[in-house]
């Protein structure tokens, strides 16, 4: 889970350095939902892109000395 922290927490999170309010970290879904809980952080919403692949018009070398 991708949560923001809302305030920064003293120790060790996942066994990482804890953030500072306003960073953006991964962690567990169980340690994310109970930050949420306790106001610490605020879930993030992971936006997937899609690049899409077209195929080439273009000629290679090869084909073009034919």
């Amino acid at each position: 889970m991708r949560v923001r922290m809302n305030q920064s927490v003293v120790g060790l999170i996942d066994g990482n350095r804890s953030p500072f309010a306003g960073d953006e970290i991964e962690v567990s879904d169980e340690i994310g939902a109970s930050m949420v809980r306790k106001g610490q952080a605020e879930p993030v919403a992971v936006v997937e892109t899609r690049t899409e692949t077209r195929p080439s018009t273009r000629r290679s070398k090869a084909e073009k000395r034919g």
